[in-house]
């Protein structure tokens, strides 16, 4: 989401140019990951990779970095789509006092959403999720192409 506001202010050579830096760094920590794996007798995880090369402590640093992104970006994806759905509602319905048109409705309203995908202990139950995801994309092509 954040990728056309980079193009915006570095300009299209600069960030273009930065994506491919990006993606070469990207690929050569893919390397890394895969030679220590072999270093360390085929460890799949991070955290075990980190107990064979740092120890114990390394264990518990590299899960509390892990988590934080993770915590983080969940948290930017809740507070970007709350902002842009409270927008698209305050096109359609003009007064600005509704409780509805606040980020946190929306907030709530994702995190709710997320919940019930969650908790689902098959694959097979998220089929209908698949479908309203799709939909939405199809909506969300039309309403933009038009």
């Amino acid at each position: 989401m954040g990728l056309p506001y980079a193009f915006l202010h570095l300009g299209f050579p600069l960030a273009l140019a930065m994506n491919v830096l990006v993606g070469f760094l990207t690929i050569y920590s893919c390397f890394l990951y895969l030679r220590a794996m072999e270093n360390t007798g085929h460890q799949e995880s991070f955290a075990e990779i980190g107990y064979r090369c740092f120890g114990r402590a390394s264990v518990f640093l590299i899960n509390v970095v892990v988590f934080a992104n993770s915590f983080g970006l969940m948290m930017l994806y809740f507070i970007i789509l709350g902002d842009i759905s409270r927008s698209l509602i305050q096109d359609l319905f003009k007064p600005d006092d509704v409780f509805w048109q606040t980020r946190q409705v929306y907030v709530y309203f994702f995190a709710l959403l997320l919940a019930v995908m969650i908790f689902q202990k098959e694959i097979k139950e998220l089929k209908c999720a698949s479908y309203v995801l799709f939909g939405s994309l199809l909506t969300f092509i039309a309403v933009f192409w038009f």
